[in-house]
């Protein structure tokens, strides 16, 4: 249990230096990821092209309670 909390930590250390800036804006995309990461629903995440959608995706998935099983990314 010990581990797999330290290999989170780790997770979402590393997806959240990826997510520069601290604009109102980003500080809001980092609520939402945590609020979405803490619910057991599942998340869809859209937008424009090149708005790192699939980072966003990732870090809901790593800080979240599902971050043991594989994480599937689908690009349509």
């Amino acid at each position: 249990a010990e581990a797999l909390r330290l290999r989170r930590r780790a997770a979402v250390a590393d997806v959240a230096k990826r997510l520069v800036g601290e604009s109102p804006a980003m500080v809001e995309v980092r609520r939402l990821i945590d609020a979405a990461a803490a619910s057991p629903v599942t998340v869809l995440v859209t937008g424009e092209t090149g708005t790192c959608k699939e980072l966003a995706a990732r870090a809901i998935h790593v800080a979240s309670d599902r971050s043991a099983a594989p994480f599937l990314a689908i690009n349509c």
